[in-house]
């Protein structure tokens, strides 16, 4: 299996030192796997990419494939350099310890909903400096094991943002809009007993599609079949309305998509109210029938578009939860002579991740 890698060399750090001090570029790698994982987890890996990218207008990008399960690139790395590291797979084969002595920030992308720390027990050998998230329910998790556990990790909100996608010929609305899964909702979770509930309820009206799994599928299917409906996001473990939102909001959302979906953990709501309908499983269909009549006009869809857009830009996203000011810092220390004064001393995650997202 091939592994797919992003290098990103900042080139334009130098503002956050003084006129004296010669700042070496910054490079930072994110590893997301490949095959079915990588068109998974493109939102979260193209909005890494958009919000690296808008550290400096100076950016030099370059990808390869590489097989090593060592991930040889990773070697290449050096004090200041930062490592993303998406999802599970292969997470416990990172030399987090390594990184961590090189100087480099390793950092763990947690993909799925978890009430922990990506499974850290108290034995675990040394993690990640910091863990980035796309759901305010794990964070909020983890935060409370690494209070337990007395860890010091950093934890930054960072969801799937705004990815601007190809602009289809308009469609006009239909009269009856379908209700459409964008997946496979009885593959390895809890959904296909919730998905069969809202079928009973909406009969053909409720559809689904797991064929798509590549950005040119994605694409074609929206032009043809996806602009016309409504979307239902439902949980993974569907019927708790505990849990977080998902990925594919943000093709959905980028899209200007009519959004419905299980309600979910509090603080993840809010980032997403205005934007996606939220309702209980058993109210679903009523909300569709509610929200779904036509007309819905090319202006509706292009408004909710640029609202995501604005809210969820990369930028934003990266600003938000401090990762310039991060790479600002790094990019400081690494340029300084050694033994001239180190990082800042480093407050307990909690509060880390608190003073973070403003």
């Amino acid at each position: 299996m091939r592994t797919r890698f992003f290098f990103i060399t900042m080139l334009g750090a130098a503002s956050a030192v003084t006129n004296r001090t010669v700042v070496r570029p910054t490079r930072v790698v994110i590893f997301a796997g490949s095959g079915h994982r990588a068109f998974m987890y493109a939102p979260v890996v193209e909005t890494l990419r958009a919000g690296f990218l808008h550290a400096t207008p100076h950016v030099a990008v370059r990808s390869s494939g590489h097989s090593d399960p060592q991930w040889a690139a990773q070697q290449q790395l050096r004090r200041g350099d930062v490592y993303v590291h998406v999802g599970p797979w292969g997470h416990e084969k990172v030399p987090w310890h390594d990184l961590k002595r090189r100087g480099v920030v390793g950092v763990y992308y947690q993909t799925e909903p978890i009430d922990n720390c990506h499974g850290a027990r108290l034995n675990d050998p040394p993690g990640p400096q910091e863990i980035w998230d796309f759901a305010w329910h794990n964070l909020d998790a983890c935060a409370r094991q690494l209070r337990r556990l007395g860890n010091n990790i950093t934890l930054r909100y960072v969801p799937p943002g705004f990815i601007a996608p190809p602009v289809p010929e308009a469609a006009a609305w239909p009269a009856a809009p379908r209700l459409l899964f964008m997946g496979y909702p009885f593959h390895k979770s809890g959904r296909g007993r919730c998905y069969a509930m809202l079928q009973r309820a909406l009969g053909e009206r409720l559809n689904a599609t797991w064929s798509l799994w590549s950005a040119a599928a994605l694409d074609a299917w929206w032009a043809a079949e996806g602009q016309r409906a409504a979307h239902i996001h439902l949980h993974k473990h569907c019927g708790n309305g505990e849990q977080p939102p998902v990925f594919r909001l943000s093709p959905l959302l980028s899209r200007g998509a009519l959004v419905v979906s299980e309600r979910c953990y509090e603080r993840d709501e809010a980032e997403y109210a205005g934007l996606v309908h939220f309702a209980e499983l058993q109210d679903i269909p009523g909300a569709f029938e509610r929200v779904a009549t036509p007309p819905r006009p090319a202006a509706v869809v292009d408004a909710l578009a640029a609202a995501f857009r604005s809210r969820f830009a990369p930028r934003r996203l990266f600003k938000r939860a401090g990762v310039y000011e991060l790479m600002r810092q790094t990019a400081a220390e690494a340029s300084a002579p050694r033994g001239a004064g180190g990082a800042a001393p480093r407050r307990p995650a909690w509060l880390m991740r608190h003073g973070a997202v403003r």
